[in-house]
């Protein structure tokens, strides 16, 4: 079992064995084992949520082997820091497969003590923490791919995107290592036209950047995939995409990843789309379609 990085103990009865499969066809091929409410910072404000909470990462690791590639999994919602572990089904078939999977909390909006460039921020300390603890559990840092599910698909696309990291504030984040931007960015049922189509709605946008478009022109521009595309082409730094999307999702639909991807192929970068028809919003994360992919694109060829 590999050495903990922080001074959390695995939980119990957190061994999965190989060889199982389950009800969408993926079968474990190596055994894994389980790391829950591992800190990823100090406490930090979290709204009107709570005066204070731990942002954690909740760990799916292989018991052997290795090195292995490493995934950071980002939540959506907007929901608290500590309802992350939805994604813990997720993250299991993803390590089964041969990898390590970080389940990453993150500010997702002001009412949780996130907004602009907050929100962000947290999902850097995120890549750069798991770069640091990743070789701890048989990871290789050198290649983190962030994997953003529904309004986690925002901050995973715009990370991705940005040609400067975010730099998480002095005391909010443990001991990092290496770059804060992703190497390979895959969004599963993204949110990517939060922007654009106001989905969680104005108040909450609003509240998140602190006024609305007139008022906060800058950090509106600076947090919208769609934009951040059209005026960065593809460069020495642009890294790759993969755009997961259930073609039975109602609450994002598939012409968004459509546009997405076909902008990105636009500006120059190497983006792929992946359309699985019968799924929706939730059955996505389960499709084998969909873990098949993440771990053929994360692997190093």
């Amino acid at each position: 079992m590999p050495a903990n990085a922080f001074p959390a103990l695995p939980s119990p009865g957190s061994a999965f064995d190989a060889g199982t499969c389950d009800s969408m066809g993926v079968c474990r091929k190596v055994a894994v084992d389980e790391w829950d409410h591992v800190p990823l910072a100090p406490p930090v404000a979290c709204g009107v949520y709570r005066p204070a909470c731990t942002l954690e990462v909740f760990i799916f690791a292989p018991t052997s082997g290795g090195p292995w590639p490493l995934l950071v999994l980002l939540p959506g919602g907007p929901r608290p820091p500590d309802q992350e572990n939805y994604l813990s089904s997720f993250g299991l078939s993803l390590a089964s497969q041969g990898a390590v999977a970080i389940i990453s909390s993150w500010r997702q909006s002001a009412d949780f003590g996130g907004g602009y460039p907050t929100s962000f921020e947290d999902v850097a300390c995120a890549i750069g923490v798991a770069r640091r603890i990743g070789p701890a559990y048989g990871a290789t840092p050198d290649r983190v791919t962030l994997v953003g599910h529904s309004l986690g698909g925002w901050p995973a696309t715009l990370l991705g995107l940005t040609a400067s990291p975010f730099v998480p504030t002095q005391g909010s984040c443990n001991p990092t290592a290496g770059d804060l931007r992703p190497d390979a960015v895959v969004s599963v049922d993204g949110v990517i036209n939060e922007l654009a189509d106001q989905v969680d709605g104005a108040r909450y946008l609003e509240a998140f950047f602190g006024g609305d478009f007139t008022a906060k022109p800058d950090a509106w521009r600076a947090a919208d995939p769609f934009a951040m595309a059209k005026g960065a082409p593809a460069g020495s730094r642009s890294i790759p995409f993969v755009l997961v999307q259930g073609g039975a999702d109602t609450d994002v639909l598939p012409v968004v990843a459509r546009s997405f991807h076909e902008l990105l192929l636009g500006a120059g970068y190497d983006a792929t789309l992946l359309e699985v028809p019968a799924a929706d919003h939730g059955s996505i994360l389960g499709a084998k379609e969909t873990i098949d992919a993440i771990i053929a694109f994360s692997t190093p060829k």
